[in-house]
Parts: structure tokens; C-alpha cells; sequence
């Protein structure tokens, strides 16, 4: 679903490798407060869509903790 939304995909893929704000918006060239605004959205995106449990099972396989990351990053702005 997150993919009907590509400038929320990539915003996305950034951030989960650890690209900051600013490179972020220089890579989708756009400004900082719109990469805030995307990855607001995908994160309220992925929290609505993606279930715990199912976040719980690639974390505990190593994947990554995608739930976590984004809930520590959105206390940090």
C-alpha cells in the first residue's frame, strides 16, 4: 500500500537508512519541513497498516526493529 504513495516510500527508505533530514531533502529535492511532513505520514502509515506482531516477528528474525526506529525518532523532533 505504502508504494500508491511514492514520495512517502522514499522518504521512508531514507530515513530507515539512516539519512538525516537534510540529506533527505536534498536527495528528493525538496525542503526539510516537507521531509518532516512525509515521514510524519508514513510512520502514522505504517502504524495503522503494519501490526505489532508482525513487526515483533522480523524483529525477532533480525530484520529490523522499523516500529521502534520510527517511534524513537518521532519522540526526537
Amino acid at each position: 500500500k505504502l508504494k500508491k504513495y511514492p514520495e512517502l516510500h522514499q522518504s521512508l527508505d531514507y530515513f530507515i537508512r539512516d539519512y538525516t533530514y537534510e540529506e533527505i531533502a536534498k536527495l528528493m529535492k525538496t525542503n526539510i519541513g516537507s521531509v518532516k511532513s512525509r515521514l510524519y505520514r508514513a510512520r502514522k502509515f505504517v502504524q495503522e497498516n503494519i501490526s505489532e506482531e508482525f513487526l515483533a516477528n522480523i524483529w525477532s528474525i533480525g530484520i529490523i526493529d522499523l516500529f521502534d526506529k520510527l517511534k524513537r525518532k518521532n519522540k526526537n523532533e
